[in-house]
Formats: structure tokens, sequence, C-alpha cells
């Protein structure tokens, strides 16, 4: 069966031939830059494979979370030791190395790199921890001149990939540079069996009858073809198959002619026309059922606009005003709004001191869930702590932290389309004071203690990263150019976490019975399912966070009302969007201690 090659040199080619009768291998990729570009493994993953993909630059590292979700997915930089090391990230590229000295040969080239500080791991306790059990077809090793220290972390005692493939070469050149790292795979019963050009392969010698796999190049009896030239033959294919039918379509264009100028066509029109006739008068009936519809909504409305807080707690609860922190509630997790908790007293109580007057609505439900995850914080006895919020737009949150004793950053992204929409509704920001235009802080408590930054949430610079106590964005990662980009952004967000440190954000989740995905740079609405990966990723990453359940009954008073666009200020739980039924949903994730 014939297979498209992804790889930079055809190396999966061969190994294809290698293993051509395991169904469903196991594979670990060191220096895996991006699960499609110049990939060894991706031609494996679509016939069923899985393994572990290690690369330690976040923006390639992301890309296997979403493009790999059965593999196990590893954001480290791998040595001889656990310690910690210069690490090199290139900026736009493949070759990021942690030896100095091939750096600064490509700087001398023109490329460019950022220095950061990074942990390592070895080999071997990775396959202990994530692959202990498993057999290991192959092993491929791309890690720009650091290979001694790679494979010197690796015990080939205890875990035998059958096949090696490491790259041999000076980083740009064909200078071979395998001599220093060699004797330790011959010398662990391994041997010498292809050279590419660019990489040597070694076979296992309990697997040697393998041996003459490797005797020739890739050709044509491999039956692959590369990911290019495949893409040329189905445009070909399509560009015959699409001129083909403009023949077909003037073929049917002159029957329908003589169709047309039938008697019988003729007298089928006439009973057409009757038909659509009488249709006139059902669409009366439909038009009637619409009516019923409208009024049904209108009176279900006002039902709920009478519908005041104040009836569902009591007197006593509806007035308590700020006057001192309180302890957080512990049942906060990721979860979607209900009218449960607009009864809660901290409710009342963070309305108060960001000046709201409590009401019934998804806006306050956000603020709630952004406030409580802040002070949960401080119940934990944390000090100096430091805030990190995202679109922050005119909303009271930066200085109601503030208040708290949080030292706030507050960014907003004020270029671009999406921003000059905003502005339109007098959402942006057009100055700092606007974060504290409700007067919760004095003066000298706002200018002390919050900032404001023009940051655009889809660029977060990495000098933000383990920074802050506290990350949150109320209902923004929907409208920062599409769906995957609010993933991203949340995926990005955590890393600006502190050990302990939570991120709180919020969004629309679509609970509607439609199929297709709503996404749109203006907007995208979120589904369950959809999330489940985002779920996984972040608790495989070891971050701390509860799957959300869309499993409401709606019981309360204020949930049994669906409202329709335009919503504004006035009371609601459940809204309409686009005629989809969307939730407001907190996520709360945290980086452990």
């Amino acid at each position: 069966m014939s297979f498209i090659s992804y790889s930079q040199n055809l190396e999966d080619v061969i190994l294809m031939r290698a293993l051509k009768e395991i169904s469903e291998g196991f594979y670990i990729d060191a220096g895996a830059f991006d699960p499609n570009v110049h990939s060894v493994t991706k031609a494996f993953y679509e016939r069923g494979w899985n393994g572990i993909n290690i690369e330690p630059v976040a923006n390639h590292f992301e890309k296997f979370l979403f493009a790999r979700p059965k593999d196990i997915n590893l954001q480290i930089v791998l040595s001889s030791s656990e310690d910690e090391i210069d690490f090199f990230e290139m900026l736009d590229g493949d070759l990021s190395s942690a030896v100095k000295s091939i750096v600064d040969g490509h700087e001398q080239a023109g490329f460019s790199f950022n220095k950061e500080r990074k942990k390592t791991n070895t080999l071997a306790k990775i396959i202990d921890q994530f692959a202990a059990d498993r057999d290991l077809h192959f092993l491929k090793v791309d890690v720009e001149g650091f290979e001694l220290n790679v494979l010197s972390g690796m015990d080939f005692t205890k875990h035998r990939p059958w096949i090696l493939v490491i790259e041999s070469t000076y980083p740009l050149t064909q200078e071979q540079n395998f001599e220093p790292w060699e004797h330790i795979i011959l010398g662990n019963n391994y041997s010498y069996v292809y050279f590419d050009g660019l990489n040597r392969f070694y076979l296992a010698n309990e697997h040697n009858r393998l041996k003459d796999r490797f005797e020739l190049p890739p050709n044509v009896f491999d039956d692959y073809f590369y990911q290019g030239e495949g893409f040329k033959s189905e445009i070909k294919d399509l560009e015959s198959r699409l001129k083909e039918n403009q023949i077909s379509l003037k073929q049917l264009s002159e029957e329908m002619l003589l169709i047309k100028s039938s008697k019988p066509y003729k007298l089928l029109l006439s009973f057409s026309r009757a038909y659509h006739t009488a249709r006139l008068g059902l669409n009366g009936i439909k038009l009637l059922k619409g009516d019923v519809r409208g009024s049904l909504y209108s009176h279900r409305r006002q039902q709920f606009d009478s519908l005041r807080l104040e009836d569902l707690v009591s007197p006593k609860t509806f007035r308590l005003t700020y006057s001192h922190r309180p302890t957080s509630r512990t049942d906060w997790k990721s979860e979607i709004i209900s009218e449960k908790r607009f009864t809660e007293k901290n409710f009342f109580l963070w309305m108060s001191l960001l000046r709201e007057v409590p009401r019934l609505h998804n806006k306050q439900f956000q603020n709630y869930a952004i406030m409580e995850a802040a002070n949960s914080i401080l119940d934990d006895g944390q000090l100096d702590v430091k805030a990190m919020g995202f679109g922050v737009g005119i909303e009271p949150i930066p200085a109601g932290l503030a208040k708290l004793g949080f030292k706030v950053l507050a960014t907003d992204y004020l270029d671009g389309e999406i921003a000059a929409d905003w502005k339109k509704t007098d959402q942006l920001i057009s100055s700092q004071e606007d974060l504290n235009a409700r007067g919760i802080l004095t003066e000298i408590e706002f200018k002390n203690n919050v900032q404001f930054v023009n940051m655009d949430m889809n660029q977060i610079p990495s000098e933000f990263d383990n920074q802050f106590d506290f990350v949150w964005s109320s209902c923004a990662l929907g409208h920062i150019g599409g769906y995957q980009n609010g993933i991203d952004f949340i995926l990005r967000s955590v890393r600006l976490l502190k050990p302990g440190g939570i991120a709180l954000h919020t969004t629309e989740l679509d609970v509607s019975a439609e199929e297709s995905k709503f996404d749109f740079p203006t907007l995208s609405l979120y589904r369950e399912n959809d999330l489940k990966t985002l779920v996984n990723t972040l608790k495989f990453q070891g971050y701390e966070i509860e799957h959300f359940r869309n499993d409401k009954r709606w019981f309360g008073k204020s949930e049994r009302f669906v409202d329709r666009e335009p919503w504004g200020a006035r009371p609601h739980i459940r809204i309409e969007v686009q005629g989809r039924e969307v939730l407001s949903l907190a996520i709360r994730i945290r980086r452990p201690s």
C-alpha cells in the first residue's frame, strides 16, 4: 500500500521498509520540530502508530498538542542528566540548539536566537516514566550537535529501540560528526547499517534479520511518493475532471433547451404555477405560527424581567456590602453558569467591591468566578502577589484585584479591526485611568498597583513567563482571530504562572445541537467536546484542571428562559447567539506548587 513521505530526507521510507510488518508500533522522536513539516513520524502516525515527541521550543511543541493527540508530547531539553542549561531558541526555524559554538556560527550567518535557562531530563527517565513496557521500534535523534549528551542519557541495556536514526552531520553542512558519540551505540550491541547523507542508521543486533532491508536507498519499489508530488498528481487529476465536467455541462445545457421547448414541459409548468398559488395559503399559516412564537417569547421575556434577584435571597444577603476580604468558597472549579452562584454571599460582596448592582447576568457570573479564583490565592497565605489580565477593556476587575493587594498588569490590544469594533461599542480602553473609572481605588493606590500595556493576546512575550500568581481573561479568547487562537492563548497563558498560581478564563460555551463549529475571526464559540482535548493536554502537562460537564438541569426560576439578541444589560443567564444557545463558562487552571 502506497504512502506519503513527510520526512526531510526520506528517512521514513527506509524505516517503513524495515518495519513493514509492524502495524501499530511505537516511536520516540527526540528533537521533533514539527508534526507535519520534515516529520519522520507522521507517516507512521497516519498508519496507527503512536509514540513520544520531545521538542523543547514552545511554539513548535504546541503544534504537537493538537496535531498528535494520541502521542505523548513533552516540552523538554534532553541531556546526560537532570540539570539546568542555557538553551538557544531560533526565532524562526529549526536550528535551536544547546551548543553555544554552533549557535555562534549561525548568528554570524545572520540567524537570530533567544537564550533561555531550561531544565533537562534524560531519555532513560522519560522512557521509564512513559514507555517502560513498550516495544521501541525506532528512536530518531536530531538535536543540532548535542548528540553526545543526549545519547549519554540513554540506558541501552534497559531500553532497546530496534532502529536508531541519528543526524550525523554538522548543521547545514555535509561534514560528518559521529565520531564523538558512535562508540556509545556500537558498544551497546548495535550495528551501523546505512547512511543517507544526513543520518546514520543503526540496528540492534538482536534484530539482525532486518539488516538486508537497509542495503538500498529509497526507490520505486518502496511504493511511496513525496509529500509535494502527491498533491501535484491530485491537482492534475482534478483539472482533468473539471475539463470533462465542463464538456458535460455544455451538453446538458443544449438538452435543457430542447426540453423547455417541448409541450409536456409547458404543461408541467402550468401545474407548477397552480401548486405555488396554493402554497401561499400554507405560508400564511406558518407566518401566523411565527407570530405566536414571537408572542410567547415576549411573554416569557416579561416574566423574566419581572424576576428580581432580591426575590431569590434574603434582604440581609442582598444588602451585603464589602468591608473586608472574605474567605473564598472551596467548591469552585471549571463550571458553567448557574442560578445558585447568584445566591451566594460572596457574590454580593464581590459585586459591592466592584461597585456593581447585583443582577442575574452572565457578565456578573464571570466577574464572580475571577474574583473567587484570585482570592483563593490570598487564602493560601501568598504575599507580594502579582496578576496579569488580558482583553481587559474598561472592566473593574483590575482595580478590584489591586484592592485585594495584587500588583496588576492589565493588557488589551488597541490595534487592528477587532479593536476598532470594540471602540464603536465603548468597550475599548482609551487611557489607563479607565481601569479605575468607578473609583474603587484611591489615586495613589491606582498609580502604585495598576499598570496597563498594549498587548496582542496572540503574541505574549516570553519575558513574562513564570512571573504571575494569577492570570485572567473575561470573555476575550473567543474574539482574537479564531477558535485555534483561543486554545493557543490558554496554553500560552499558563506558562505565565508561578508554581501554585491560578489562571481563570471565561468564555461562551455552545450547547446547541448544531454539528458545525462556530468559528470566525471576530467570534468563536467553544463546545464541550472541543475543550476535552484542551483539558487533557493541560493535565498531561501537569496542570490541575477539572473537566466541566454540561449536565445542567434547569430548575431555577431564572434558568428557564433563553434570551435573544440584543441582550444588553437586562437580566439573563442563558442566551442565544446567531441561533445557538450559549452559556458562560469559567475555565480554572492551577499550576502545582
